[in-house]
């Protein structure tokens, strides 16, 4: 609600439960590295529609999806905080380079540091705000922005904390060209919900077969 009182505006909102970074160090301080997988997911799920609908229906970027923005309400996930939201209509404008040197480094898209502005820019960050909440760790660890820069633009991200399933999948939504990304950020979190279906559809027999193929590894998945 936006109403002015006694002179002053006064913008009203819900009160949210917590965030999910907050969440994530619930489960930090009980020894877990993360927030489980498929809470996780279907907590990004809503998250993805979200974006989706700006980016589809509207030819919007959020540009600043990071744990803290994402909010739990009731168990149900409301992004927040717009204020680099960027029309992609407008991405050449005044408008785009003031959110460009307003955005958090460590989620930023790799196009967003040449100054361009993509229909996936907030797809790169969901994938980086998986990683984060289910393992605690990012795919990029620059000190600054100059590091973070160079690692984004041209480095492999290190998605090794991840499942061994779950790399390929944020390997694509990480890619350099937001061409080579997934065509939503509905299609980056079905195909993560897809691969665990299919591993609980795998008899036993074949989940051993598997588990006898593999070369050895020290990974904990």
């Amino acid at each position: 609600r936006v109403e002015v009182v006694a002179g002053e505006l006064v913008i009203v909102t819900e009160l949210a439960d917590q965030n999910l970074h907050e969440l994530w160090e619930q489960y930090l301080s009980r020894g877990v590295a993360g927030i489980p997988r498929e809470e996780l997911l279907g907590y990004l799920q809503e998250v993805a529609e979200v974006l989706d609908l700006l980016n589809q229906k509207f030819d919007l970027q959020h540009l600043d999806v990071k744990p803290r923005n994402l909010f739990l309400v009731s168990n149900h996930v409301k992004v927040a905080d717009f204020g680099l939201v960027n029309s992609l209509a407008d991405a050449v404008t005044d408008k785009l380079n003031a959110a460009l040197n307003a955005v958090t480094p460590l989620y930023a898209a790799p196009e967003l540091f040449l100054g361009k502005l993509s229909r996936h820019c907030d797809q790169y960050s969901l994938g980086i705000v998986y990683q984060e909440l289910l393992t605690g760790t990012l795919p990029f660890t620059g000190k600054n922005l100059r590091q973070l820069l160079l690692q984004h633009t041209q480095e492999d991200p290190n998605l090794a904390p991840l499942p061994a399933h779950d790399r390929a999948i944020v390997a694509r939504t990480l890619a350099k060209n937001p061409e080579h990304r997934f065509a939503s950020c509905m299609d980056f979190i079905r195909a993560l919900q897809a691969d665990v279906s299919n591993k609980h559809n795998d008899s036993p027999s074949d989940l051993t077969l598997a588990s006898a193929a593999a070369a050895p590894t020290s990974e904990t998945v």
